[in-house]
């Protein structure tokens, strides 16, 4: 069954619960039956949105990237897949500490066949049937299991991510981004975007990651 057609079984929480119940939500949906070496992102769609490393510090981004391929082989950190650097994203792994805070943990470089998988939310509303049935198999082969425990893990993340957006209260939420490791080279470039406002990084785009027509406006 796909997973657009999934009933996602996610509690109707009451916008009136405490950040302390909501927190204990969160810590008890973050941890799914089993350990997956390939899992979906619970990340509310909007919660970092245009804010991301990814999106808002393009140059900076595209610097992270350069490092890594220099460092490593141009291959998919889930499925072992060798690919050219163009076709490898880097997927964002955030954690929620707080309601005023998310936090940049680390970098996933993947093929784009897994970034999809990872974001199967929003790949399902856009994708064939075939391709989201690819999606459903691959995932299920990189981590030996079954059809049915795909559900469940999907359904699990739902009510994850659900529990995150009550967490920021609603779907609107701007909480600060703290981007951890990367907090120093993003610093540097505010810094120099100080010093020199025409240096504007939104018009930078290089490897472009998981640059779909929905993310991109053209559909």
């Amino acid at each position: 069954m796909h997973a657009r057609l999934l009933d996602r079984a996610v509690p109707a929480y009451s916008g009136s619960m405490s950040n302390r119940l909501i927190a204990k939500i969160i810590e008890k949906s973050s941890k799914p039956p089993a350990p997956r070496l390939l899992a979906f992102d619970p990340t509310p769609a909007g919660l970092v949105g245009n804010r991301s490393l990814r999106l808002a510090f393009k140059n900076e981004w595209a610097r992270i990237r350069a490092g890594h391929f220099k460092e490593n082989d141009s291959v998919c950190m889930l499925c072992s897949a060798a690919k050219p650097p163009k076709n490898i994203d880097a997927h964002e792994i955030y954690s929620f500490p707080n309601p005023e805070t998310v936090c940049l943990e680390r970098l996933l470089f993947v093929c784009k066949n897994c970034h999809d998988i990872i974001h199967l939310e929003r790949s399902s509303a856009h994708c064939s049937s075939e391709y989201i049935h690819f999606f459903e198999e691959h995932y299920c082969s990189i981590n030996g299991i079954s059809e049915s425990d795909r559900i469940a893990n999907y359904k699990h993340t739902m009510q994850h991510s659900f529990a995150i957006r009550e967490f920021y209260h609603g779907g609107e939420a701007t909480p600060n981004l703290d981007f951890g490791q990367y907090q120093s080279g993003i610093d540097a470039t505010l810094k120099r975007k100080r010093k020199a406002p025409e240096d504007d990084d939104e018009d930078f785009e290089t490897f472009p990651d998981h640059e779909c027509p929905w993310d991109m406006g053209k559909v």
